[in-house]
């Protein structure tokens, strides 16, 4: 259990004290051990983006790996981090155990650090975490209200009794692989969160239980780049974007033309809900909604929901046993 003290805390240092004199750090590529100058035994691994200068303020990304191993997720989202200028910070620290506690504090001391070291822009955080790390990713940016602009939440979700609600705070983006033990509870979560009209994105992937490659990271990177458009914390006219909405449009229609409907629905489906406000995108929703309709997407989305159901009652009926299981008492050693 994480106690409320210790996420609210994580965020008063930047408050408190603000950032001193920036510090010059290589460029470009990933600086393997940053020790927090406050908290000798924390470190982290830093990703500075090649244009980066104190001169203007930068987003920066949190990356909680389930078992301190920083350089997985620095090296997983170093491309998408240099083509749209995000800093990377990717804590030794974090670990996926009963106790919570020794993660806040290593990411309260990598907060503290990069906020006294980096020029950052706070409308523009985020975090990244892989397995219970996720779930702590979410849960600090939950208890934040505001603080945390997007979470990208890697093979698992929300907390236990704490699930999204209307109100969620910050953009949601899952990822998981197809075969990974949690997948059904993040398509339920993806489910809740379009229930709720939430900003929110899933993506799968070939794998398992763990990070995405580079190309999914760049597109959860990506897709929280339109959402910041969206709040207005970054130009909404961006050729940048402007490109990424054609791009993503002509694929629509490449994939409709030879007949991958379902596919070609979900990229459809999509364009329309990300872009809205910021393209024209009565096309993406008028063809989104005919294939919606279509024989071959109506089953593809049956099928989805029953793999998810039946995913999701042979997680809990697994669940149900481990719990019985460690209930009962110890046998006697021979």
């Amino acid at each position: 259990m994480i106690r409320r003290t210790l996420l609210a805390a994580l965020f008063l240092p930047a408050v408190l004290r603000g950032a001193s004199a920036p510090e010059e750090f290589l460029r470009g590529t990933i600086v393997e051990k940053v020790t927090c100058r406050a908290s000798p035994k924390e470190s982290y691994a830093l990703y500075l983006p090649p244009e980066y200068s104190a001169d203007r303020r930068w987003p920066i990304l949190y990356a909680f790996d389930a078992r301190g191993r920083a350089l997985i997720p620095a090296e997983s989202f170093r491309q998408a981090a240099a083509a749209w200028g995000w800093i990377l910070a990717s804590s030794y620290g974090t670990r996926s155990d009963d106790n919570n506690e020794p993660s806040v504090e290593a990411i309260r001391a990598m907060w503290t650090d990069t906020h006294e070291r980096l020029s950052l822009d706070e409308r523009r955080v985020y975090m990244t975490g892989f397995s219970g790390m996720a779930r702590l990713a979410v849960a600090l940016a939950t208890n934040a209200r505001g603080a945390v602009a997007g979470v990208i939440a890697v093979g698992a979700g929300f907390s236990e009794g704490a699930l999204p609600g209307r109100d969620l705070p910050f953009a949601w983006f899952g990822a998981a692989g197809e075969r990974d033990f949690n997948y059904a509870e993040m398509r339920m979560v993806e489910s809740l969160l379009a229930n709720f009209g939430r900003p929110h994105r899933f993506r799968s992937f070939d794998g398992g239980h763990e990070w995405p490659p580079a190309d999914v990271c760049a597109e959860a990177v990506t897709w929280m780049e339109v959402q910041a458009a969206h709040r207005g914390v970054r130009p909404k006219a961006d050729p940048a974007l402007r490109a990424l909405f054609r791009e993503r449009a002509a694929s629509a229609e490449a994939l409709a033309a030879s007949g991958r409907e379902f596919e070609a629905f979900r990229v459809y489906d999509g364009v329309a809900r990300d872009f809205e406000t910021l393209e024209d995108v009565t096309r993406a929703k008028a063809r989104a909604e005919t294939l919606r309709d279509s024989p071959a997407v109506r089953r593809a989305l049956r099928e989805e929901g029953r793999i998810v159901t039946i995913e999701s009652d042979e997680t809990r009926k697994a669940e149900s046993i481990l719990r019985d299981a460690m209930s009962q008492p110890a046998l006697p050693l021979p």
